[in-house]
């Protein structure tokens, strides 16, 4: 019994906090001025799925994104949204959407012209990493 109580908790849990992880990216990317359509479209695809199953299982670590501009080697800016496991309630499961936003306005800004990419970071070995093109 206590096993599929966990399963189903984690399972929804997992739902709650990839909901709101997409909405936070897609606020963070028309704060920049950028089109969160291809997040969106991504997410809705495949990413959604694997950032859940990633979390049902506890792999998860971190949803991060960059923004650069097309031909650069390098990210002109970089966000990472670390995921813990070590919460004991629902009431522990928040999103403060202010701060994030407020936080958003005080960092500098990616230069003009860029676009956007969305990955995981996980525990799992190399061969099961994957990255969610959000471009």
């Amino acid at each position: 019994m206590t096993v599929s109580v966990q399963a189903y908790a984690r399972a929804h849990t997992a739902t709650f906090v990839a909901d709101k992880m997409r909405n936070l990216l897609k606020v963070l990317i028309r704060h920049h001025g950028l089109d969160p359509q291809k997040l969106v479209d991504a997410w809705s695809s495949w990413v959604d799925a694997a950032a859940r199953a990633w979390m049902e299982d506890g792999d998860l670590r971190a949803v991060v994104i960059e923004f650069y501009r097309p031909g650069d080697t390098h990210a002109s800016a970089r966000w990472d949204f670390p995921i813990r496991y070590d919460g004991t309630d629902i009431d522990q499961m928040w999103v403060d959407r202010d701060f994030f936003q407020d936080s958003f306005a005080k960092a500098a800004p990616p230069p003009g012209n860029c676009t956007h990419t969305a990955f995981y970071c996980c525990r799992a070995p190399p061969q099961r990493a994957c990255r969610a093109s959000a471009a």
